[in-house]
């Protein structure tokens, strides 16, 4: 509730709360993934660069842990979305999302899906030249926008848009910018 009214601070230390409580109880599924959320809530709160360390925590934390599940899709996703909002290692990013996405599949998980299908097409559109890379990046865009308006995902039908706008403005591509920008 704190994180959805703005409380960045209070959301992080109700959630290092949480974490310490499921360190002491020795569940590592849900330590991992309340690292995964702790790291959203330090890129909120600015600090990108710990963000950063404690998702890569996360991860390792969940990656141990067999057989594989929702909770280390979702990481793969948060620590991929943070490194493509930093503009930091692009191929990792993109790898870390391919794995998210995946997962979600094998999972059943659909919004992490389309989650991770975004994140794959952003690393795909900054890690070449924006303009080099549009035809398979707005494909993907698409593909996500799709399959987000057929599961009802009003967050990344938003971000998509978002996306899709910003990628053909950056690379120049006016005429696909006007497709999404009333909507968007």
């Amino acid at each position: 509730e704190c994180s959805v009214s703005a409380r960045v601070a209070a959301a992080r230390g109700a959630q290092e709360q949480a974490l310490e409580i499921w360190r002491r109880l020795g569940d590592r599924v849900r330590e991992g993934d309340a690292m995964r959320a702790l790291a959203m809530y330090m890129w909120h709160g600015g600090e990108g660069d710990l963000a950063r360390e404690m998702a890569h925590a996360a991860v390792a934390v969940l990656e141990a842990i067999e057989p594989p599940g929702r909770e280390l899709a979702h990481a793969y996703a948060k620590l991929a979305q943070l490194l493509v909002n930093s503009g930091q290692d692009d191929a990792t990013a993109r790898e870390l999302a391919i794995r998210a996405r995946d997962l979600a599949e094998r999972v059943s998980d659909e919004p992490l899906a389309v989650h991770a299908l975004t994140t794959i097409a952003l690393t795909d559109v900054y890690h070449d030249h924006p303009a080099a890379a549009i035809p398979r990046a707005w494909a993907q865009l698409e593909q996500a926008l799709a399959r987000a308006r057929t599961a009802g995902l009003a967050d990344d039908i938003a971000r998509i848009l978002i996306n899709l706008v910003e990628t053909a403005r950056d690379a120049r591509r006016f005429d696909l910018a006007d497709r999404y920008v009333g909507e968007a």
